[in-house]
């Protein structure tokens, strides 16, 4: 990818969001919401929108406390969703041994029980693969209580990190090249 690109890229998104008015609020929670949703997640990501979201919240075109809460709601919300087809597909799984053996089934019951919450927490971090884990604690049958613990958590920890680096690529790199 051209810087050219990233820039107009960029330029578009600013546009487009600031122009939104309240809107914008709804856009980044089905955004983080299509993010983490099984189906669509694997086609897009939410980061540009939500530090896209943070600088204009910098420009106080919107609250920085409003964007926080449209992308943890709309991630927890995504989040639910592919946990529920995961619960639902477990059934599926199970039904179907030829496709699907018993061995891998077993194997893959095990590692994710190992690791399950770091997993919730780590896959925030880790682009189309955030959408399968919700996914798998749904088929591995993981507890629903835990399950939004962990992922309130690592939505939280995501939401922050990534809203602290527009910010802040706003306060030292955007402000000072403005006043140039």
């Amino acid at each position: 990818m051209s810087m050219d690109f990233l820039l107009a890229y960029y330029t578009e998104s600013f546009a487009f969001i600031s122009e939104l008015g309240l809107w914008g609020y709804g856009l980044i929670f089905f955004i983080t919401a299509g993010d983490a949703t099984i189906l669509i997640g694997h086609f897009m990501t939410a980061v540009p929108f939500v530090f896209v979201a943070a600088v204009l919240a910098a420009q106080d075109y919107y609250s920085l406390l409003g964007m926080a809460l449209a992308s943890v709601s709309g991630a927890l919300t995504g989040s639910v969703v592919s946990y529920t087809v995961g619960r639902y597909a477990s059934n599926v799984v199970d039904r179907f041994p030829r496709i699907f053996s018993e061995s891998r089934s077993a194997q893959a019951h095990e590692l994710f029980a190992k690791y399950r919450e770091r997993t919730i927490l780590i896959g925030y971090f880790l682009g189309p693969i955030h959408a399968i884990v919700p996914f798998l604690a749904g088929i591995s049958r993981m507890g629903f209580y835990r399950f939004l613990l962990w992922n309130l958590l690592g939505s939280v920890i995501w939401t922050i990190s990534v809203l602290a680096l527009g910010y802040i690529v706003y306060a030292v790199i955007i402000l000072p090249a403005a006043s140039i």
